[in-house]
């Protein structure tokens, strides 16, 4: 899945995001695409590739790194995830994902 605004690391985004149930749970901070590697180029040749993640700013507890996988919906304005407000932070996503790149 391909966000416009996420998968590129690209830095701070404006992304707004909610839960399923309506709640505003914080914005997006960057992200990471499902190919990742030093180069898109590179990721493609060696065909390393990954659930995809973003990291989630601005809830009580810390970032969390969401799997694409739990979007439900987006817009450009607006992410909507699948879970309720008080699924989310059940879902172990307060660990940064081995294998994403750091900086």
């Amino acid at each position: 899945m391909s966000i416009s605004g996420i998968g590129d690391h690209t830095g701070p985004q404006e992304t707004d995001v909610y839960s399923v149930d309506g709640h505003l749970i914080g914005k997006v901070a960057e992200g990471w695409a499902s190919e990742y590697a030093s180069s898109r180029t590179l990721a493609g040749t060696t065909h390393q590739t990954g659930v995809g993640y973003f990291r989630l700013t601005g809830l009580k507890g810390g970032d969390l790194f969401v799997p694409l996988s739990a979007v439900a919906d987006y817009t450009d304005e607006r992410l909507r995830i699948r879970f309720t407000k008080a699924q989310i932070t059940k879902q172990g996503w307060d660990k940064r994902p081995a294998d994403l790149p750091r900086e």
